[in-house]
């Protein structure tokens, strides 16, 4: 067992050694955590799986709070299960993978074209862009989508998911990769709109003075006739008393 795992063993207040775990993982940058409390989660998976946080980092990386796997994770946890992979197809165009486990073998792909006709590559919220999509309109395309290396990363990080969870569902256990993640992210983001002036338009507004209200004399008469029957009925009050 080597050092940098046996330190789980030998913390005598587990409580206070998360925190500052989860303090340094934040600060180092290396999962992509935003709060401290994402930084220990991850402290907490540490210790749970007793390895360090750099071998986290190497399967793991943080989406907006969601823990997600690496593709390349993913293919080395079914080789650790026995399974086999062989590329097909590694292209902008094509993503191509056949895997084989416990004498079981089925091939799964995913084309760019293929990918055009689902929601997660373009603009906005999911249910817009499947009312476009169905109403023959083509939807405003994800910049990061427009360069061919990127779209090859995204495929073959799906095609491998999508083999890695039918054939080695133990393996994923239930997490995404990164890839896949941020669309999951983009696409339920909601905008919020307002039908009031924007910020601009009220800066430029003239500032309204507020309008004084004219005080009616009929009141201030009969507040004062108020006050001098008072003093009448204690000076009244003096004299019986002498």
């Amino acid at each position: 067992m080597g050092n940098d795992v046996a330190i789980y063993d030998r913390v005598q207040n587990p409580t206070e050694f998360l925190a500052a775990l989860g303090r340094h993982i934040t600060r180092s940058r290396m999962f992509g955590c935003e709060t401290e409390d994402q930084g220990v989660v991850l402290a907490l998976e540490c210790a749970a799986r007793r390895i360090p946080p750099l071998a986290l980092s190497q399967k793991y990386h943080l989406i907006k709070g969601k823990l997600s796997m690496k593709a390349d994770a993913m293919l080395g946890g079914l080789i650790d299960v026995g399974g086999k992979y062989e590329v097909i197809s590694h292209t902008p165009d094509m993503a191509a993978i056949e895997i084989t486990r416990d004498r079981k073998k089925q091939k799964f792909s995913l084309s760019w074209e293929e990918a055009q006709v689902e929601p997660f590559v373009y603009l906005g919220k999911e249910a817009d862009i499947i009312k476009q999509l169905a109403s023959g309109s083509k939807p405003n395309l994800k910049p990061k989508y427009a360069t061919p290396r990127s779209r090859m990363q995204m495929l073959w990080a799906r095609v491998v998911s999508d083999g890695v969870r039918v054939m080695a569902p133990d393996v994923v256990a239930g997490t995404y990769t990164p890839e896949e993640q941020e669309d999951i992210v983009d696409t339920t983001a909601q905008v919020i709109e307002t039908s009031g002036p924007t910020l601009a338009q009220v800066a430029k507004q003239p500032v309204q003075q507020p309008v004084e209200q004219p005080i009616e004399q009929a009141a201030i008469d009969a507040e004062q006739a108020e006050i001098d029957a008072d003093m009448k009925e204690a000076e009244a009050g003096v004299v019986a008393g002498a």
